[in-house]
C-alpha cells in the first residue's frame, strides 16, 4: 500500500530490507490502527453525553422507560 512505501521512504528503508510493518511504525512513532480505533471509540459516548436530551440517538441510548412483554 502507499502508506508502507512512503514510511519506508521516510526511513530510507527498502523491500529487500524486510523490515516488518511494526518495526516501520515503531521506528516512525506512528501509532497502529487498532490504537486509533480504541481512541475513537473512547471519544464517542462523550459526544453523545453532551448531545441535547431532545436528539433521538441520546434519547434511545439513555432511555429508561419500561417496555411491555412480548411482540415490540
Amino acid at each position: 500500500a502507499f502508506h508502507v512505501q512512503y514510511i519506508r521512504n521516510i526511513l530510507g528503508l527498502t523491500w529487500q530490507d524486510r523490515v516488518p510493518h511494526t518495526d516501520m511504525r515503531e521506528r516512525a512513532r506512528i501509532p497502529s490502527l487498532e490504537c486509533i480505533l480504541k481512541s475513537g471509540q473512547l471519544s464517542w459516548p462523550g459526544h453523545v453525553i453532551r448531545m441535547p436530551n431532545s436528539r433521538i440517538l441520546k434519547r434511545s441510548l439513555f432511555d429508561n422507560s419500561q417496555r411491555a412483554v412480548g411482540i415490540p
